[in-house]
């Protein structure tokens, strides 16, 4: 089940840096505990990232999302890729925002190996923009994850995740601690 990349720039609108902070305010030494998750994108599409990380909240999953690219993924940096491993391997869970730049990526798709090559738990998000959907052709590899409106009027959501092993059964999550 792809999310529509146009409600995701919609929910963009709601995202505030200040909920989504790693530690306590004025602080740079207490950190909020709070289960650590790697969003893995491209780019072009950090409002998208915004968006994608205010549904999640919004189905209650309280968590830190390190997302922000920075410097940590300028591709002309000798040390980016090295950057980048530490705040995967620094994160419980990654999560792979499949978007039509994000697939093609050299970094992104390194990111997604290295993921899997430590054993992180790993999520692909499906998106779609008017008819074409985004992710990936050996998809049965990873687990799925999807966040969708709980009726068509509703402005609750809800978390399903569909585990590789179990390819037709699409399971809810409630909390952060069941990814």
């Amino acid at each position: 089940m792809a999310i529509d990349q146009t409600l995701l720039l919609q929910a963009a609108s709601l995202y505030r840096e200040k909920d989504n902070q790693e530690y306590y305010p004025g602080s740079r030494l207490a950190k909020i505990p709070k289960r650590r998750i790697y969003i893995s994108h491209s780019m072009e599409s950090f409002r998208m990232v915004e968006g994608f990380i205010v549904l999640l909240q919004k189905a209650g999953i309280d968590a830190f999302f390190d997302w922000d690219s920075g410097d940590f993924t300028d591709e002309f940096r000798n040390d980016a890729m090295r950057d980048l491993k530490f705040r995967i391997a620094k994160s419980e869970v990654y999560i792979f925002l499949a978007t039509e730049n994000s697939i093609r990526s050299e970094t992104c798709l390194k990111s997604l190996e290295f993921a899997s090559i430590i054993n992180r738990r790993v999520y692909i998000v499906q998106t779609v923009a008017g008819t074409k959907e985004f992710g990936f052709s050996s998809i049965h590899k990873f687990d799925l994850l999807t966040v969708e409106r709980e009726n068509s009027r509703s402005q609750r959501f809800g978390v399903k995740i569909l585990e590789k092993e179990r390819q037709n059964l699409w399971l809810p999550i409630t909390n952060v601690s069941q990814l």
